[in-house]
Parts: C-alpha cells; structure tokens; sequence
C-alpha cells in the first residue's frame, strides 16, 4: 500500500500549525535582538567573553574589538583586478570493487576586469591509487595508518582545493589586485571533536592546509592579493552569542551554574534564542553593506592556526546574507579588507545573488552522476585489458538486481 495522504494532510496541518506558533514567538524575539544590536556595548560584551571561562563549551562567542554593529559600505573597485576561484569534487573509493583508487576534480577559474578582460576556466582530475596515496600512515615504532575516505578524503580535497589556489596565485601578476576565493569555511571544524589522531591532523592541517595558507601569505606581501572564502546562507549564530551576553543578568556567563536548574525560556539570555545572524542582519545591513569584522574563538583556530587566525565579517548581496572567511593578515590590512568587500559584492551581483567566480569554479568541478559511472567502466575496461580480476560485492549487484 501507498502513502495514505488523508492521514498525512491531518498531520501537515498539525505541523503548520505548529510553526505559526513558533513563528510569532520568533518574531517577538526578533524584534528583542534587534534593539539589543542596536544598543549593544562592544567593550561590555567583550570584557564578559574574556571573564566567562570555558564559555566556548555551551556556546561560540567570537572576539570584538570593533563596534558590533557597525556598517560598512563597499569602497570603490579597482580599475584593473583579477578574481580567482577554486571549487572541488570527488569519486570516494567504492570498496565493493577489486581497484582501490579515488578521484579528486579540481575546478580552476580565473576572471581578469578592466582594460584586458580575460576569462580561463579549467578543471584538474587527480587520481589516487598507489598504497601511499590511499592511507596516511605515521612512520615509527607505533606505526598507524588512517584510511583516506568519506570525511578524510573531504579533508584532502579542500587541501588540495588551497594548493590549487596557490598555484594560481604564484601564477598571477604581481601588480594586479587579486582576490583568491574558495567556497565554504577556512576553518576545518571537522577535525576536531571526531577522535582523529593527532598524526591525521598534522597531515592534513600543518603540512596540507597551513602550508599552503603561509604561501599564500608570502605572495601576499609581494602584490595587492587577498584571500577569502564565501558562505552563502550561513547557519552560524556566533553575534547572536555575544549578544546573549548582553541579555545575561550574571556577571560571568556560566550555564551550568547559574541556569542549570533553569526551563527553556526562563533564562535571561533566551530572549533571543534560536536565532541565526543572518536574520537579524539582513535588517540590520542594508545592501552592499558588510558587519564589523569578528575573530573566530573556535578551538582548532585557536589552538592550531598562528598567524593565520581567522576573522569573518557578514555581507548582505542583497539576496541574502553571506559570511566572508578572511585569515588574520588580510584582516588586520584595510586595504585588503576593503578590497575583499567590494569584490564580493560586485561578484555576487554578476552572480545573482552568489560570486560569479565560484559558480563557475563549481561548474567544472561538479562530477555528475553519469561521470561517475563512466569512470567506473572505464576502470573495469582497464582491468580487461591488463587481464585483472573484475568483481564486486554480493551486496553491490543485490542493489541491481529485483529478485521479488
């Protein structure tokens, strides 16, 4: 038997009932974040983050030592500048195959304005299949390896993504204002809190991905170039944070003393819970406009970036509220800062709503179903021809295969 949409159509409507309710209790804590923005002591709210200890355990709040709700308007564009993009996909190993082997596509764009526009737009496939390319492996009396697949090999493609960015940028001309964009975060969250040893974590951040940041720095100090990365629709609630600590009647913000006991909505601070930045920003910002610039307090930043720390700043394109990722030297350059902003911005608007940069880059990294299949017949044609066993997993052809 099928769905039975009578039953269901009662519980939709349940459902919608429901979120109107929800809704208007929103709205009412919307309206309260607002005028407590509006009204917000960046010197207060910062001193209260630096007294409250541990407060990183319940809740993210970042370092302000800006306004909080200052705004900012786009500067003018360069005459000349280029825009730089990079995007990644990957084929995972399929291990109901005998072939061991993954697949990471690369999407490159390049996007020159002004008096010599030029456009180049190429994608990179890179295979991995010898022994030492499928594992990271501590050498040494307690040898361990680490299998590279599912959310490692994620880790792996966004290193290779930055490498590929500063290849490009060591490419690039030296006078030409430059901005290297990625897509997504610039903090690697996953590695932590997923009990990964510290021998993956050495791999894929200090010799992958802070390798290729302090490159990208070093070029930075010879050209006008900024880097940043681009988070469309972002979820983070990191302002929100620190402006509970405005809403906090303690004089340190310790959950598990002082509201322990305490029933969700009778906390001082859940007066403007269950928010996100960007719904209060996208009334805050008007278009084009960007936030005061945050210091990330996230554990992995802190503990493993150095120098480059990361900030982020929001940015309303006018569809939306994006989040803008920059390292700590082009955050503490206002040149750079300013060049960032406007870059984005216009990006954004040559992109609907999205840079145009990374669109494009997406576009020739995407690997499609269909590739997908046409990779895995050309690697059993491989095996055909070298006369190598070709087989898979009951498990696989029981997918295939309609047996009732």
């Amino acid at each position: 038997m099928g769905l039975d949409l009578n039953k269901t159509a009662i519980q939709i409507e349940k459902m919608t009932s429901q979120i109107k309710d929800h809704h208007l209790a929103w709205q009412k804590r919307f309206t309260r974040a607002i005028t407590v923005l509006k009204d917000a002591d960046s010197n207060l709210i910062e001193e209260k983050r630096i007294r409250s200890k541990g407060l990183e355990e319940a809740w993210l709040v970042p370092s302000v030592n800006h306004m909080i709700n200052d705004r900012f308007k786009p500067s003018k564009l360069p005459k000349n500048y280029s825009v730089l993009a990079v995007d990644g996909s990957h084929i995972d190993v399929d291990r109901h195959k005998p072939a061991k082997c993954y697949l990471i596509n690369i999407g490159q764009v390049e996007l020159t304005y002004g008096s010599q526009p030029h456009a180049s737009l190429t994608s990179t496939p890179m295979l991995y299949a010898n022994q030492e390319d499928l594992v990271i492996r501590k050498v040494g009396a307690n040898m361990r390896e680490q299998v590279i697949e599912g959310t490692v090999l994620g880790f792996k493609r966004t290193v290779e993504e930055l490498k590929a960015l500063a290849q490009m940028i060591g490419e690039s001309p030296l006078d030409m204002p430059t901005l290297g964009l990625v897509d997504g975060s610039l903090i690697m969250l996953g590695l932590i809190g997923q009990g990964y040893p510290d021998f993956v974590r050495e791999d894929i951040l200090n010799q992958g991905y802070l390798k290729a940041l302090d490159e990208i720095k070093f070029i930075s100090s010879k050209m006008p170039l900024s880097l940043a990365s681009y988070i469309s629709l972002p979820r983070s609630t990191e302002l929100i944070n620190g402006l509970r600590l405005s809403e906090c009647s303690f004089n340190t913000a310790n959950c598990n003393i002082h509201c322990i006991t305490k029933l969700p909505g009778d906390r001082p601070c859940d007066s403007i819970m269950d928010l996100l930045d960007r719904d209060i920003l996208y009334e805050w910002l008007n278009v084009g406009e960007r936030s005061t610039i945050f210091k990330s307090t996230s554990k992995i930043v802190t503990n493993y970036y150095g120098p480059h720390h990361i900030y982020f700043f929001y940015i309303n394109v006018g569809s939306e509220i994006g989040r803008v990722e920059v390292p700590e030297w082009i955050a503490n350059n206002e040149a750079l800062l300013k060049l960032t902003h406007s870059i984005i911005f216009d990006q954004c608007k040559k992109g609907q709503g999205y840079p145009v940069a990374l669109m494009e880059a997406h576009e020739q990294a995407v690997v499609t179903g269909s590739d997908r299949l046409r990779f895995q017949e050309l690697v059993d044609l491989s095996l055909s021809k070298m006369q190598l066993p070709r087989y898979e997993s009951a498990k696989n052809q029981s997918k295939r295969v309609r047996w009732m």
